[in-house]
């Protein structure tokens, strides 16, 4: 008795899986065969599973989609970064909606695709235009996505957009980026409310408080206020590396800049630079006519260890790192699938473990014909010289 109800657990566990729950402890349900239905807290069929889709609506209504004769399914098209080259599956399909009894309501015409991209924003795809060429294996088989009309509607089925958009995006915890016909990007709440009435080629996430901005190839940052607050000037993308903290770019080179002020912050300009973490310096890199050399900077921009010192420094770890003078580079070797391959330098030398596992290459102890390696403090100070196994300790790759 006992093994047939671990198997009919067993069953049920491959044959099930809960999606999400509804308002009134009602869950959705997705069969093995990918058909969703709804089942109450105790585990009982309200409706049994047979949708390929099934969207809760408000007043016990489910928009649900059942296999018909003319529709396509898109596939991630609404809420993706979708681009030209967005590939759709084709796929038979008819939206309707029906009750908790599992009556039909209403069909909903002319409805190619729909999703909900946040709670109580649905977005309708209608109008499906694709390029016809078939791409893929014979058995699936795929046409690149070139656009639709997209209407919003809320949990009621109430319109929101009475004109389409040609791409809807949910962008942050309560708002959308709409791209009208001709490719501009709007920012919006949920009821549509323009946050800006200017529209931008690209507008990106910064923070919560603001967004970058991208017009005729040039980065700017926007509030939510729709308040220009930094003019589209720079070249590179703009990044919060600190609370409080952006690092924004020209033509290769990063300065910090103030997210109140807005002002740059420090003199010094870099290549890259990481996230400030627990010990609150940021670590940067610039390349240098082909040299790279590594650096630690405050939140006041000012280096804590200077460029030219180091030409590799480790992330620290317990307040300290290992950094190497003269002699490094960091494109020196690479990891193909198991196997490391490396670059031939004239001034470096390896030793390895002599094996075929991935994990035991990731800590490689090397040894630079023509280079030190130190330990330093998060001031830049050395502590003493560096071992072997400091080096694999670390990380150093």
């Amino acid at each position: 008795m006992a093994k047939k109800i671990i198997v009919y657990v067993v069953l049920f566990v491959m044959l099930f899986s809960v999606c999400g729950c509804t308002s009134g402890g009602k869950v959705f349900i997705k069969n093995y065969f990918g058909y969703y239905g709804l089942c109450d807290e105790d585990g009982d069929y309200i409706i049994k599973p047979k949708y390929h889709q099934m969207i809760g609506l408000d007043n016990d209504e489910y928009l649900v989609c059942l296999p018909g004769s003319e529709a396509i399914k898109i596939c991630t098209v609404v809420g993706s970064n979708i681009d030209k080259s967005e590939f759709v599956t084709e796929y038979s399909k008819v939206y309707t909606v029906v009750n908790r009894k599992d009556k039909v309501l209403r069909e909903l015409e002319d409805v190619e695709y729909a999703e909900e991209i946040a709670d109580g924003i649905i977005v309708m795809l209608k109008k499906i235009v694709r390029d016809t060429t078939p791409r893929g294996p014979e058995n699936i088989i795929t046409y690149g996505y070139v656009g639709a009309e997209c209407y919003i509607y809320d949990s009621a089925l109430n319109p929101l957009n009475s004109e389409p958009w040609y791409n809807v995006k949910k962008y942050g915890e309560d708002k959308l980026l709409l791209t009208d016909e001709d490719g501009t990007i709007y920012l919006t709440d949920y009821s549509l409310n323009y946050i800006s009435t200017k529209g931008y080629d690209e507008i990106y996430y910064i923070n919560d408080e603001l967004c970058g901005i991208v017009e005729k190839s040039k980065h700017g940052i926007m509030n939510m206020d729709g308040e220009v607050v930094v003019s589209p000037e720079y070249t590179e993308a703009t990044m919060a590396v600190d609370e409080g903290l952006l690092a924004v770019g020209k033509d290769g080179k990063y300065s910090l800049m103030s997210s109140q002020t807005f002002n740059i912050t420090g003199e010094i300009s870099f290549s890259q630079i990481e996230s400030f973490g627990y010990y609150g310096v940021a670590r940067v890199v610039l390349e240098d006519n082909g040299k790279i050399y590594y650096a630690f900077v405050n939140d006041k921009g000012e280096a804590v260890v200077d460029f030219g010192t180091y030409s590799y420094i480790s992330q620290f770890s317990g307040g300290k790192a290992v950094a190497c003078v003269g002699g490094y580079s960091e494109n020196s070797f690479r990891h193909t699938d198991s196997k490391m391959e490396f670059d031939a330098y004239p001034d470096m030398s390896f030793t390895y473990p002599e094996t075929d596992n991935f994990a035991e290459h990731r800590n490689l102890d090397r040894q630079p014909a023509e280079a030190s390696w130190v330990l330093i403090d998060t001031q830049g100070n050395v502590i003493r010289e560096a071992t072997n196994e400091d080096i694999a300790q670390y990380d150093v790759r």
